[in-house]
């Protein structure tokens, strides 16, 4: 009975001494402080130094459709592409 008694004083200090940490030290738990990105204008070249910014530190290079796991980079879609060729498909019907 002894030993799981010390058992648990050593597992409550160990609690104890992580959550100080942790709460005295807000960076060891997020890691990284909030960056936001906000560009306005009145074409894409406008806001191009912005979104180079954002897909710089969100990782290079661009993976595209590249399968498997990477060790690095990101993947962009691209949404206005309108498919493989601008191949256009009927909207789905709703019944």
């Amino acid at each position: 009975m002894k030993t799981s008694r010390s058992n648990m004083q050593v597992n409550l200090a160990v609690l104890i001494i992580t959550l100080s940490f942790l709460l005295t030290n807000p960076s060891a738990l997020f890691g990284q402080e909030f960056v936001a990105y906000s560009a306005a204008g009145i074409d894409a070249a406008a806001i191009q130094t912005v979104v180079d910014a954002f897909r710089g530190a969100v990782g290079s290079p661009n993976n595209g459709n590249t399968p498997g796991p990477l060790p690095s980079g990101r993947r962009e879609i691209n949404w206005d592409g309108g498919g493989a060729g601008g191949l256009l498909l009927p909207p789905f019907q709703f019944p």
